[in-house]
């Protein structure tokens, strides 16, 4: 982890007289913000979206980066990709797109990977959550292994983006062959989140298939959402009802085992619900590429993605007697990191399971409230309403100390803060 840490928080998108289209595009507009304006992320495609079939309520949707009810607006199937630059602790590029979709039984050709945003699936299939009801966000990551074409801190590792790159609004995905492939100038591979689009992936061919991170398939009364990152690795943070109850989806470095030298420790958790899946054998990122669960992270032995199972404390992290920690003189809540490690066991890539390391950047914790806070705001923690079940840490406003759900506006706010520290002890 390095770089400051930097969040477009308390975002909060209203209903009336919106409907769930109309959230999903705020949502979408709010992330493009975040990634435009955070220094070390560097855009590198752009797709307003689709110009003829109007988002309700938007007069000119398609033809910019607005808000739906503002002229020159997003429109449905709008897209970027974004190109997070290497650092020292991270010395190679990371490629991300994002896209969202409406939901076609409300608008007619809104659906996921309709024009200009083709090629696209989201989980597998070729609408939000498999239904016409639904409109939603998707993304994909990848990281080119050769080549030419990336940032100054990565010299092994190109452009691996296939599609046209005039960031203009216009850009659009290859026509021919796969979204991502090997980088020009002698690239040799490409790794890509899903895992579905990976080697052996059911849409390796394509590599069409994204991650579902927010759907609706009706309409909240209201929508809080925050999104926070360092340099290395961001945390979106969705409370999809504004009652508590998040999602959270996670992209960034992990720290290996000290036994393992890991070229590439990045892994990916593309969620739409809390609590994470901890059960023996359930993952993250399915070869089929249709769960709930997509993502994955990246395997040492041949630079591709594999499939991700998650752990925790079994004991420690679900026993409120542990919560807080007796043994410290004050009151001490931990903040459990989250081991990680590869479960492909009986697959095409045969057995190649084993732990890797642990997240860090977002942590475990039990018994806390929702919405709750560190003393010192650097932390705000997340889940459900239920005080004695799984909840997350994650970094927060520490410089300006924004107080959880103070917000009201759809831009929400803006912040910079101090670095993390290193990993817990």
């Amino acid at each position: 982890m390095s770089g400051l840490i930097r969040g477009k928080i308390e975002c909060v998108a209203t209903t009336l007289p919106q409907n769930r289209q109309n959230i999903v595009q705020i949502m979408f507009k709010n992330m493009y913000d975040f990634f435009a304006a955070h220094p070390n992320y560097t855009l590198i495609a752009l797709q307003y979206g689709n110009s003829t079939n109007l988002v309700p309520g938007s007069a000119s949707s398609g033809t910019g980066t607005n808000y739906w009810d503002q002229p020159l607006s997003f429109g449905f199937n709008a897209f970027f990709v974004v190109r997070a630059n290497a650092t020292a602790a991270r010395p190679f590029d990371v490629y991300y797109l994002i896209q969202w979709a409406g939901a076609p039984n409300v608008t007619a050709n809104s659906g996921i990977g309709v024009a200009p945003g083709a090629p696209a699936l989201s989980n597998g299939q070729s609408s939000i959550q498999g239904s016409n009801n639904e409109a939603g966000i998707i993304m994909q990551v990848a990281i080119g292994i050769g080549g030419s074409g990336g940032s100054a801190l990565s010299p092994s590792n190109g452009n691996p983006w296939k599609g046209t790159s005039n960031a203009n609004g216009a850009d659009t995905k290859a026509t021919t062959g796969p979204v991502w492939g090997a980088p020009a100038g002698g690239g040799t591979g490409v790794i890509i989140f899903p895992r579905s689009n990976d080697n052996f992936g059911a849409f390796h061919s394509l590599a069409q298939n994204g991650g579902n991170i927010a759907f609706y398939g009706s309409e909240p009364a209201q929508a809080r959402f925050h999104l926070i990152g360092d340099d290395d690795s961001w945390v979106f943070a969705n409370d999809g009802a504004d009652n508590g109850s998040y999602s959270i989806t996670f992209n960034g470095l992990y720290t290996p085992r000290t036994s393992l030298t890991i070229t590439y420790p990045f892994c990916s958790v593309m969620s739409v619900s809390t609590p994470w899946t901890y059960t023996d054998e359930s993952i993250y990122g399915d070869i089929a590429g249709t769960s709930n669960q997509q993502g994955g992270v990246v395997q040492l032995l041949s630079g591709t993605v594999a499939q991700m199972q998650l752990d925790h404390y079994s004991n420690f992290a679900t026993d409120p007697n542990f919560w807080p920690n007796k043994q410290f003189a004050s009151t001490t809540y931990d903040e459990l990191t989250i081991p990680i490690g590869i479960y492909e066991a009986g697959t095409s890539q045969d057995n190649i399971s084993g732990f890797l390391g642990q997240i860090d950047f977002v942590r475990e914790m039990y018994n806390v409230p929702t919405n709750g806070v560190k003393s010192d705001y650097s932390r705000i923690f997340v889940g459900t309403t239920t005080l004695q079940s799984t909840h997350y840490s994650i970094p927060w406003d520490k410089e300006t100390r924004t107080v959880p759900r103070s917000g009201n506006t759809r831009q929400g706010y803006s912040f910079t803060a101090p670095s993390l520290p290193g990993p817990l002890s």
